[in-house]
């Protein structure tokens, strides 16, 4: 289910998918961090364009499956189809369906939880793919050393600390913030 010769595409495809989503919550929790209304034309641009990736990223992922004769392992009702799926809904299935919601039928909230589940589902992929589709092969588990966890955090924690010393310090936005 997750070993496929189209893998570099299918990466490519969710990576740009996942940046808009990434963009997008970033875009969010900065304005509720700061206490600024988002951005909602841009918000709105981005999950357009997510939207597109998303059903892309689907239509090549079932596609590919379904071109090798590999779809059956995803219908069998295994631990791991049930992982396929749930990844599948939770980065791309749902949010795509999430970000073309009208306006009207609750627009704001349907990008939030879009945005999330685009987030949460692609890191899904990446620890399926490059984890726990392997314990099948291998029978060994891997687990991340601390040292790993605490450089890995300390990364996010210093570019966490760089965005925002840039708002509050330079003219990122016409007003400064709060």
């Amino acid at each position: 289910l997750w070993y496929s010769p189209v893998l570099p595409p299918l990466f490519l495809i969710s990576a740009i998918a996942l940046g808009l989503g990434m963009v997008t919550l970033e875009g969010l929790v900065s304005s509720w961090l700061y206490k600024r209304e988002p951005e909602w034309p841009q918000i709105k641009g981005q999950t357009r364009a997510a939207s597109i990736e998303l059903a892309l990223y689907v239509a090549l992922r079932i596609g590919d499956l379904a071109w090798r004769g590999q779809i059956g392992w995803a219908l069998d009702g295994s631990w791991y189809a049930t992982l396929f799926w749930t990844e599948m809904a939770m980065s791309a299935i749902v949010p795509a369906v999430l970000f073309r919601l009208p306006e009207r039928h609750g627009g704001q909230w349907a990008v939030r939880w879009g945005a999330f589940l685009t987030v949460a589902g692609f890191v899904l992929h990446r620890v399926n793919v490059g984890g726990i589709s392997h314990i099948a092969v291998t029978g060994e588990v891997y687990v991340p050393a601390l040292t790993e966890l605490f450089i890995s955090l300390g990364i996010v924690a210093g570019l966490g600390l760089i965005f925002l010393f840039f708002v509050e310090n330079l003219n990122v936005w016409e007003e400064k913030p709060a």
